[in-house]
């Protein structure tokens, strides 16, 4: 795997370069993750599987079988499927990582995927008795070969996009736009190629005599498979490997084993070597697209999983958070209580309660202004409440409250803003640290507004003294 210094030595974008190395070590994209040994184990066994199979199926490769017309659309029709899904589901990956090798694999599905369906257009006998186009004796095994030779060529460009020492990445701002393009290209191609293949056909070397092969056919077919081989060789020899280029492998040997049974081994269509190497190109078509079904089922049980995870985890952080709360609030040594932005008690500790005399029950029936000396000015919370969200640091205010026995206690109180949005307070945290009044001193009111102006000045110098 590159390490970030590489990327930056190989002349990437710094923003290139930072994107791939995030994403390369994403566990979540068979693109990006290395393959392990049990992995790579894995696939081993699959194309093991897939080697005994075309050594088994070799030897009679020319045994004629019955002409099972049935056969031949219901493989095209799954091939066409599986290959239109992978296109669909690289081009999102590809779209998500940026990436152009994934983008030029994309297109290769999707070719393949249209090409089989050029193919089975001009299938002699399918929808016509000698194809949709013309001479479909000729035209269908061309375009066999064009659309095998079509695929190992985009397998090839991204095993040589992969192998390149810097990182390809797609521009933010243009994704969408190489994407779109790309797919009616390669829509564009497919038609070209079709096209040229059905008004030209004349021109072309004739490599079928009715169903059977002639001389020519072998060269032809010589031809694909090398193409076949030259892509499995870049997958083969780039370090490390990808799980996508693992599977490519697979997927790669099963095409190999496809042009090898149904155009080299053979002797013409409707023999053993033609159903066996479709039912391995078939294969070949289906092992990419299980594997990113499975990826997407254990992406999916990732994302569950981790949301199970953080919920739980808010759960628990949540219950510390409410323990501590709930500790700080009944063993506090001052009086702590909370109070609606419109002045009912909602809740008390005890120490405010022996400050007032009430039980909890019994304060949380009444107000803060019913409890609230009548001699001095009333307790606005409401301009309380707005002005502690512009100014939260707001300094201790003196008030004075009545006991439940009548007789009153001065208590500095602290209120602090608890709310769910920035406009208004839910609710007041109070502190309340109670203590007699003024003794030796006159009740009359001249004497209670000196004594509340003293105690505000005295705490406005304490507040400022500690900010200093």
């Amino acid at each position: 795997m590159k390490t970030r210094a590489s990327v930056l030595n190989s002349g990437a974008p710094p923003h290139e370069s930072t994107h791939a190395d995030r994403l390369r070590d994403n566990p979540a994209f068979l693109a990006t993750v290395d393959s392990n040994t049990r992995q790579r184990r894995f696939a081993y066994v699959v194309l093991g599987a897939s080697f005994l199979f075309f050594l088994a199926a070799a030897p009679f490769a020319r045994v004629q079988l019955p002409q099972l017309w049935a056969f031949l659309p219901l493989y095209q029709m799954a091939l066409i499927i599986n290959a239109s899904v992978t296109a669909l589901l690289l081009i999102g990956q590809a779209s998500v990582l940026r990436s152009w090798p994934l983008l030029v694999l994309a297109c290769g599905y999707l070719f393949s995927a249209a090409m089989a369906i050029s193919h089975a257009l001009s299938f002699p006998g399918l929808f016509a008795a000698t194809g949709l186009f013309g001479d479909g004796y000729q035209m269908a095994a061309w375009l066999y070969f064009i659309w095998h030779g079509g695929f190992a060529l985009s397998v090839a460009g991204y095993g040589l996009l992969r192998a390149m020492d810097r990182d390809f990445a797609i521009e933010p701002e243009r994704c969408g736009a190489v994407i779109s393009s790309s797919i009616v290209i390669t829509l564009a191609v497919v038609a070209v190629l079709t096209l040229l293949t059905t008004t030209q056909a004349h021109a072309l070397p004739r490599i079928m005599n009715g169903n059977r092969d002639t001389e020519l056919k072998f060269a032809v077919a010589i031809v694909t498979w090398s193409l076949g081989l030259a892509a499995m060789g870049m997958l083969w020899f780039r370090r490390p490997r990808t799980l996508l280029d693992m599977w490519l492998l697979v997927v790669m040997s099963a095409w190999i084993f496809d042009t090898a049974l149904a155009a080299v081994l053979n002797h013409g269509r409707f023999d053993l070597g033609w159903y066996a190497g479709r039912a391995c190109g078939l294969l070949a078509e289906s092992f990419v697209l299980l594997m990113l079904l499975f990826e997407n089922s254990l992406l999916y049980s990732r994302v569950v999983a981790m949301q199970d995870r953080e919920r739980r985890l808010g759960q628990a952080k949540l219950r510390v958070s409410e323990t501590r709360f709930k500790a700080a609030f009944e063993q506090a040594a001052v009086g702590i209580a909370l109070v609606a932005a419109d002045g009912r008690w909602l809740r008390a500790n005890d120490k405010l309660c022996d400050i007032l005399g009430y039980a909890e029950t019994e304060l949380t029936q009444l107000s803060v202004q019913a409890v609230a000396d009548p001699n001095q000015p009333p307790i606005d919370f409401g301009d309380t409440g707005h002005r502690l969200v512009k100014e939260p640091d707001t300094e201790p205010v003196e008030i004075r409250l009545l006991r439940k026995d009548g007789s009153r206690v001065w208590t500095q109180c602290t209120a602090t803003p608890l709310r769910h949005s920035e406009e208004t307070p839910d609710s007041l945290h109070l502190r309340d640290r109670g203590y007699p009044g003024p003794q030796g001193r006159g009740d009359g009111p001249e004497t209670e507004r000196a004594t509340v102006s003293r105690r505000f000045r005295s705490c406005h110098r304490r507040h400022l003294h500690s900010r200093r």
